[in-house]
């Protein structure tokens, strides 16, 4: 039950269909997965950036065929957004449209 509360706050589940999908996802315990979330934040990451946006575009990524399965949340989030561009975005060649329509949904939603 931790596990889905932490993945519903930071916007990881929104409908209860991607609720099997993202606690697959997810090494670790609820708590454990709060307190790596906490380092980062406190850390210097913005609660809202990036987490939701990357981890959707790594997803699409990954049904394309154009990403390795099962990456941490960390390795995700610790390149910057150029990096983020170069490793995954741009290894599909729609991937930078997608990545633009992703941030449109995201951030409409917020």
């Amino acid at each position: 039950m931790a596990k889905t509360k932490f993945l519903e706050d930071v916007g990881l589940i929104q409908n209860p269909n991607e609720a099997e999908r993202a606690l697959k996802s997810f090494r670790g315990r609820g708590e454990e997965l709060q307190e790596r979330f906490d380092c980062i934040v406190n850390a210097g990451l913005d609660r809202k950036d990036r987490i939701k946006l990357r981890l959707s575009m790594y997803n699409w990524l990954t049904e394309q065929g154009k990403a390795v399965p099962m990456l941490s949340l960390s390795t995700l989030i610790a390149f910057s957004d150029n990096t983020f561009m170069k490793r995954f975005v741009n290894q599909h060649p729609e991937g930078p449209r997608v990545l633009k329509d992703l941030k449109k949904q995201i951030y409409s939603e917020q």
